[in-house]
């Protein structure tokens, strides 16, 4: 049951009653609680019932009682699959082929600072398989890894700059 069905027992309440011939009062009452049950016609007898018990504790205190819900879980955020980390041959033959085209660019030393940024993160022995393989001084070998790093990308920047000074 439900208050629509309150509701539908009220309306005959009504119709029996207008048989009666009450004082006009009476059934302009009754046909107010017929109207005040529609706003609330799909809730069961339970909620509504609940649903009255605030009401009144809010008619007689004026606070609004909090119920507090319960709680749920939150939802989980959607994940992001990491971009796979690329292995040191592949760091090194991307970097190769960007030293080899680096001079055809228009690249600021900035830009060419942010596209080796990646040899930052290889180890001593990619760096050194990288420096034979951009044909570089086999001296380098020797330097400590930060400093072949600095080296390594200074490079790009001297072939750079190399290809321009000779292009004029």
């Amino acid at each position: 049951m439900n208050v629509a069905d309150l509701q539908q027992h009220f309306r005959n309440v009504v119709a029996f009653v207008e048989v009666a011939k009450p004082a006009e009062k009476v059934l302009n009452e009754l046909r107010a609680v017929v109207e005040a049950f529609g706003p609330f016609a799909g809730y069961s007898l339970a909620d509504f019932g609940a649903f009255l018990v605030k009401a009144e504790e809010y008619n007689r205190t004026g606070v609004l009682p909090v119920v507090p819900e319960k709680k749920t879980k939150a939802a989980a955020k959607p994940r992001v699959p990491k971009a796979p980390v690329p292995s040191a041959s592949e760091t090194i033959d991307k970097m190769f082929a960007f030293y080899e085209t680096v001079i055809h660019s228009s690249l600021t030393d900035a830009e060419i600072d942010a596209q080796t940024l990646p040899i930052e993160k290889l180890p001593k022995a990619a760096l050194e398989t990288l420096v034979a393989k951009m044909h570089l001084s086999p001296t380098m070998k020797k330097l400590k890894v930060g400093e072949m790093r600095t080296k390594i990308r200074s490079e790009f920047r001297e072939r750079k700059f190399r290809y321009e000074r000779s292009d004029y």
